[in-house]
């Protein structure tokens, strides 16, 4: 998670934050970002590492949607349709979070 989603999501929040992407190059960042999350969904449905099959699986496959739904935003440089997939991709993590994510004193 601290190797590639926090980075991604982290990009693509302050993207957000700024109004959307302003140019090419910043639609490439969302295209990048957006793809390593959607890959990252899946690798977290793999082997061992899904915690439940219901809460773990449901919001993996929520973040690979949504992230790839982004993909094609940026593709298109859909503003509109960038910033609803942030909302999936923010609720997939939220959903995990929520249960799993272990915050330090």
């Amino acid at each position: 998670m601290a190797g590639v989603q926090k980075p991604a999501m982290d990009s693509l929040g302050a993207m957000m934050k700024a109004g959307g992407p302003k140019d090419d190059k910043e639609w490439a960042q969302v295209q990048q970002n957006a793809a390593l999350l959607a890959e990252a969904g899946q690798l977290l449905l793999m082997g061992d590492r899904p915690k439940d099959q219901d809460v773990w699986v449901k919001n993996g496959a929520q973040l690979s949607d949504a992230a790839s739904s982004a993909v094609k935003a940026a593709a298109g440089k859909d503003l509109d349709a960038f910033k609803a997939s942030m909302g999936g991709i923010a609720g997939a993590c939220k959903g995990c979070h929520s249960l799993y994510h272990k915050r330090t004193q």
